[in-house]
């Protein structure tokens, strides 16, 4: 993969809410904290508040610690709908899990796994220990599981984890787990 050549004198990118500093040294400032002045000075790492994490290409990449979180794509066995929810499935998607005369979102599965694709379902766990993870994390107020209740829960208007993120004021995502590959492409 060829490296983007580092920038020659500082720049901003972005517009005055949202916005990076890129530095000559390698530094990519992500804390959204200093917008880039006249004398354009690279700013001292606030260890107690502020992370910098090497990445390729002898770069260095700055965040907010309290605005960055982790993002685990798709480790459930299936997305976990809503009654309500189910009714207001795309035609189109209701069509699809519905191929070879089965019953689709929301009928009963054999084997004790619940109703298909609803939430709460042993069919809508999360894979293996991470369930137990999960709750442990959940108690201690630190992690957050957001249903998904489309093919894609950070695409489309107003997702669940969008509003999740805006309200918590979470500006920097890091993304792990199934698909995590097809990010961006």
């Amino acid at each position: 993969m060829a490296s983007r050549p580092r920038v020659s004198k500082a720049i901003e990118y972005g517009n005055p809410a949202n916005f990076w500093v890129e530095y000559p040294s390698g530094l990519m400032d992500l804390t959204r904290s200093q917008h880039l002045t006249a004398a354009a000075a690279e700013p001292s790492l606030v260890s107690s508040t502020q992370l910098d994490i090497p990445v390729t290409g002898d770069r260095t990449i700055r965040i907010d610690k309290s605005k960055a979180a982790a993002v685990i794509i798709d480790m459930q066995k299936n997305w976990g709908l809503t009654d309500q929810e189910l009714k207001t499935v795309p035609p189109a998607v209701v069509r699809g899990f519905m191929k070879g005369g089965f019953g689709g979102f929301g009928s009963e599965m054999p084997g004790n796994f619940g109703r298909l694709l609803m939430r709460d379902a042993r069919n809508s766990e999360l894979y293996g220990p991470l369930q137990e993870e999960y709750l442990k994390g959940e108690k201690e107020g630190t992690d957050v599981w957001i249903h998904k209740n489309r093919m894609s829960g950070i695409w489309g208007h107003q997702t669940a984890l969008d509003l999740y993120l805006k309200e918590n004021g979470i500006t920097t995502l890091f993304f792990g787990g199934v698909n995590a590959d097809q990010v961006g492409t």
